[in-house]
């Protein structure tokens, strides 16, 4: 089982009721100790209007932080896996005042 690092960005499922699909991507995700928050669009009117902004128009749909794809995806899962479990923030980007300090 993976271990996530704490301040990893919460991974949100968009599916629905009776999707093979979305019901595979969870199994995954489980599977390999990945936390995700599953949301049902055929309740959710916000979520599906997320899910069609992204672009999609079918489920699943998957969204952590910037990165999402839709369908069943064996092959981001695992690297979301990876990702996650390595996860750090983002350093700040040094400002540079134009100096020359060699």
């Amino acid at each position: 089982m993976t271990e996530i690092h704490p301040d990893a960005p919460t991974v949100v499922l968009y599916s629905k009721p009776g999707c093979g699909q979305c019901v595979a991507t969870a199994k995954a995700l489980t599977a390999r100790g990945i936390p995700f928050v599953k949301v049902d669009v055929s309740v959710d009117a916000n979520a599906a209007a997320r899910v069609r902004d992204l672009g999609y128009r079918s489920l699943p749909v998957v969204v952590v932080g910037d990165m999402h794809w839709s369908g069943f995806q064996l092959d981001k899962i695992q690297q979301l896996e990876v990702a996650l479990k390595y996860w750090t923030p983002s350093a700040p980007i040094p400002e540079h005042d134009g100096g020359d300090h060699a």
